[in-house]
């Protein structure tokens, strides 16, 4: 048994049933041939008769799997014969409508293949650069990372790729320039052991380039941060510390708060006259600068201390709902209120006698000992007093004498 390029032998039964020789058939192909044919249910002779039953089956003849003609046509599209069957096409001047049966390349790009390929032969000895990456690495000697010896063995997009690889660019190179400064626009314009370069010439960023000025990173500059104006201890201690200047005002403040360990955020500095800094360029390099101003261009506080520091003694009230004896009442605490709501004093506390007498309507008025109305100011109200929620009884009849 036969299919494209494998081949088995098979031993045929006299009781087997056609399927069951079709079966034997296709397992032997698929297994011991290593093909991978699908089911086979019909089978061909070499005249190409189809053979359906095994009653047609002769003893020692080949078979096949496929037609002649099929057979011929895979072969011609696989393997070697493959350019057979492209170099019958070119004769027949037939097109390939099958990707099995295609060509491995177009005749146009054989074509091609072979006039390059013709034109690599016809130069001889082929044009010999010398590429380099830069312009600042004059003094590097071939082979390096900067610098590298190429051969021109096509056109200008292959030179372009030979130097990628060898330079190992990060990006692909698109362009070449001569000495001069002018871009390389084909291979007839290079000249053997010439030097290309990968950059345009340009004559204000290379050759008057101030290195030290564009490359070196400027001197750090260091104070002296002090936390007072009458320690004379010297850095490192607890009052003066050496810091170096950072990148803005901000980030100062900040590095002297840490390093100071200072109780406040600092949030301005000042120099030893005790001008107030605003730039990071009005500091000196080993200048001496301060937390605090000058005390010489300080005033004194016109803040009333004891008004503001010193807090606002609490009065004590005992409130009664009527004038029963022995009514105790309930202790009131009059708040010290912000000044800003000095006219909500009284009301919050009418609230708190009315919530703390349990009083069934909202107590608006308070009356004295004497039976008199305190006006609605916390300021005339007594620390210890007494004070009633409601007016004094009227006073009833005389007593009778017995």
């Amino acid at each position: 048994m036969h299919t494209v390029w494998q081949s088995v032998k098979a031993v045929v039964r006299v009781s087997s049933s056609w399927q069951e020789i079709c079966e034997l058939i296709t397992e032997g192909l698929n297994s011991d041939a290593i093909a991978n044919v699908p089911h086979v249910s019909k089978l061909y002779d070499k005249q190409d008769t189809e053979i359906t039953s095994k009653d047609k089956l002769e003893d020692d003849q080949d078979y096949f799997t496929h037609p002649q003609a099929v057979l011929a046509r895979k072969r011609g599209s696989q393997g070697t014969n493959r350019t057979l069957a492209k170099a019958r096409a070119d004769e027949t001047q037939q097109d390939w409508t099958s990707l099995t049966e295609s060509p491995l390349i177009s005749p146009q790009c054989y074509q091609k293949l072979i006039k390059s390929a013709e034109k690599r032969m016809q130069c001889v000895h082929p044009k010999k650069l010398i590429v380099r990456a830069n312009r600042w690495t004059e003094h590097v000697v071939p082979p390096s990372h900067f610098v590298q010896e190429m051969l021109v063995k096509g056109t200008l997009n292959m030179l372009l790729e030979d130097i990628t690889q060898s330079l190992h660019l990060d990006k692909a190179a698109t362009v070449i320039y001569q000495p001069d400064g002018q871009r390389v626009r084909s291979t007839k314009e290079l000249q053997d052991g010439q030097t290309v370069y990968m950059n345009q010439k340009d004559e204000q960023t290379f050759s008057k380039r101030e290195w030290g000025v564009t490359l070196c990173p400027a001197k750090a500059r260091l104070i002296i941060a002090h936390a007072n104006r009458w320690s004379d201890a010297p850095p490192p201690s607890r009052y003066a510390r050496q810091i170096v200047v950072p990148s803005n005002l901000t980030l100062l403040c900040e590095v002297i708060t840490l390093a100071m360990k200072t109780d406040a955020p600092v949030l301005a500095v000042y120099q030893k006259n005790g001008d107030r800094i605003t730039q990071t360029n009005q500091i000196m390099d080993e200048s001496h600068l301060y937390i605090h101003p000058h005390p010489d261009r300080m005033k004194v506080s016109s803040r009333d201390l004891g008004k503001n520091l010193a807090p606002a003694k609490r009065k004590f009230l005992r409130v009664h709902s009527n004038y029963f004896e022995g009514d105790k009442g309930c202790v009131v605490t009059v708040l010290v209120m912000n000044p800003k709501l000095a006219d909500q004093v009284w009301t919050i506390l009418m609230e708190e006698c009315t919530a703390l007498l349990q009083m069934p309507t909202f107590c608006r008025r308070l009356w004295n000992s004497d039976g008199e109305v305190v006006a609605a100011d916390t300021q005339m109200l007594m620390d210890g007093a007494t004070y009633f929620t409601v007016p004094p009884p009227p006073p009833g009849p005389p007593l009778l004498e017995c």
